[in-house]
């Protein structure tokens, strides 16, 4: 008899005959990411914390932090597990990974791939970095859609097969924001650029193309704990609202919960046995993060590292913002005009101003990890108009391409859109086995 469990934020934990762990995914276990901004609603209890570390196999979806998170690897031990990785046409992760010691595999794309006990996984790299991982088991089809938003013919393809395998469908898929889109002004006026709903309509469509039998809530379990992120908490969506909006034919399942595959039946950790209060030693945690920004300064690296970041889009963003984007930081504000390729320090111009703590913003700049800023929450943009919201978001988009590598001359952005392509729309998903 298998079962699945959803715990933290993302970790999904497959077992199979006596609860033995076969796979996990996205072991975000203890602790906080993006700066101390995010916090788990649930942190797993020790013994969960275990349960993810026997698994044999563990699959990452993407480098994000709170689904590849160094604290929580440091919890398991090399050499006593398999990690499996997406094929993407190029990664840090492989490399961070194996210097920590772990065994380290790479899915080929759209193959399905056996583990053990009748468990096949197949891996769907996004054009985004991130993947779907697709999971067959004696008597379950599951769909772990995380944090991807898999385009329409690729749905459509899962969708296919969902039906060839004919099994009962579980899908897995984050619901709440987790981007900048909250977090756009005009003068001193928020500029939504969704409503919460509307990622409620949006799990909706996916479980109803799917025709899912369970949806477990999923990538989606964070409060935010900085004083310039904790306005992010009034945005997010949480199974309240799920509930409220849900009218399809697909079981809402509580979040935190146990699925007997074999009868879909499920068990729940109910909210009172939750472990999310804010303890002393969090705050602490915190205070000491937003404390690093008074202590620290930008120096003239950090600024040749930022104009380098924004150069490598530099005539993409004179098309998406030609007015310049301003980095307010550390009490400067540095002006970056694409058409001259110049960043200077002004206190005028630009089509959008991103308020940007000192201390992340210089950690950014030396791990490459600039798009990691706006994920953090507690990175405010004011916009000249806001007409200019969905540039300032195809901004972002751009900055964390670059941060993958897809940025360094016309000809890695040819490798990208070919690796895009073959990806995306190369085969057919074929039948397990």
């Amino acid at each position: 008899m298998m079962k699945i469990s959803t715990m933290g934020h993302a970790c999904m934990v497959l077992a199979g005959e006596e609860e033995r762990p076969i796979l996990a995914t996205d072991p975000w276990l203890l602790g906080s990411c993006y700066w101390r901004s995010w916090w788990m609603v649930n942190p797993p209890a020790e013994e969960q914390v275990r349960r993810a570390e026997r698994a044999p196999f563990i699959y990452i979806t993407h480098e994000h932090p709170d689904h590849l998170h160094p604290p929580s690897l440091r919890r398991l031990k090399p050499g006593a597990r398999t990690i499996l990785l997406p094929a993407f046409l190029r990664m840090k992760m492989d490399a961070y990974l194996r210097e920590q010691g772990f065994d380290v595999r790479i899915l080929p794309p759209r193959q399905w791939v056996p583990l053990e006990d009748g468990v096949s996984v197949m891996s769907l790299p996004q054009w985004s970095n991130d993947s779907v991982l697709l999971v067959d088991t004696p008597s379950a089809f599951i769909v772990n859609l995380n944090d991807a938003k898999p385009l329409g013919g690729l749905l459509d393809d899962i969708a296919r097969l969902r039906t060839e395998i004919g099994k009962p469908c579980i899908v897995l898929r984050s619901h709440s924001p987790a981007g900048p889109f909250f977090n756009y002004f005009e003068e001193n006026e928020r500029i939504p650029c969704r409503e919460p709903e509307d990622y409620v309509r949006m799990t909706q469509g996916v479980c109803a193309h799917l025709r899912a039998d369970l949806f477990l809530p999923f990538a989606s379990q964070v409060v935010y704990r900085r004083s310039d992120s904790e306005w992010a908490n009034g945005y997010r969506v949480g199974f309240d609202l799920l509930q409220a909006g849900w009218g399809i034919a697909t079981r809402l399942c509580p979040p935190f919960s146990t699925v007997d595959l074999e009868t879909l039946s499920l068990s729940a950790e109910p909210p009172a046995e939750w472990r999310g209060a804010f303890h002393d030693g969090q705050r602490a945690l915190v205070a000491r993060e937003e404390a690093r920004n008074g202590e620290a300064a930008l120096t003239d690296e950090d600024i040749a590292a930022l104009k380098a970041v924004l150069a490598r889009q530099r005539w993409l963003l004179a098309a998406v913002l030609p007015g310049g984007v301003a980095v307010e930081s550390g009490g400067r504000r540095l002006l970056y005009a694409p058409w001259s390729g110049r960043l200077r320090e002004t206190d005028k111009g630009g089509d959008c101003v991103i308020q940007v703590p000192v201390a992340a913003l210089k950690d950014s700049l030396a791990s490459g990890n600039f798009g990691d800023l706006c994920i953090g929450m507690f990175v405010p943009a004011t916009l000249r108009d806001r007409a200019l919201a969905g540039r300032v978001n195809l901004f972002w988009m751009l900055m964390v391409l670059a941060d993958y590598g897809y940025a360094d001359g016309i000809l890695s952005r040819l490798r990208w859109l070919v690796w895009v392509w073959r990806v995306e729309r190369r085969r057919p998903i074929a039948r397990p086995g």
